[in-house]
């Protein structure tokens, strides 16, 4: 094997293993985000069945149903309902109809929303109009 065929052999090697080098880097960068977002949606999932778990703990321990709209409210308000934990940023809403509310979880982090909707009559915190 001549000089001019070893280095030629020997380039195409170094950049063979540098671009394998590469592709395996990146593959666990992925590996790592993907780890870091699945991390942060189980924790809004997990917020997110806190909130009801404890609103249903609240309807089974009240003797008589609220009004429905004083029911959002008391849910808007309600400061065991606001505890979040530190990534998620937490924000109550009103639901156009007032019957509701939209509990939206935000993380910055990795850019991910979630978004349920609850209304207290399906917690057991209010009778509906015209129903019973």
């Amino acid at each position: 094997m001549s000089l001019i065929e070893w280095v030629m052999a020997t380039g195409v090697f170094l950049s063979a293993g540098a671009c394998s080098l590469q592709i395996w880097a990146s593959s666990a960068k992925a590996t790592q985000q993907l780890g870091v977002e699945q991390r942060l949606l189980l924790q809004m999932d997990g917020q997110l069945l806190r909130l009801k778990a404890h609103w249903l703990q609240v309807a089974a321990s009240q003797p008589t149903p609220m009004e429905c709209q004083a029911a959002v409210d008391w849910m808007l308000q309600d400061p065991l309902a606001n505890q979040a934990p530190a990534e998620l940023g937490q924000r109550f809403s009103r639901l156009a109809d007032g019957l509701g509310m939209a509990v939206d979880l935000r993380s910055e982090a990795a850019n991910l929303e979630r978004r349920r909707l609850f209304t207290p009559a399906a917690l057991g915190l209010c009778v509906a109009e015209g129903v019973g």
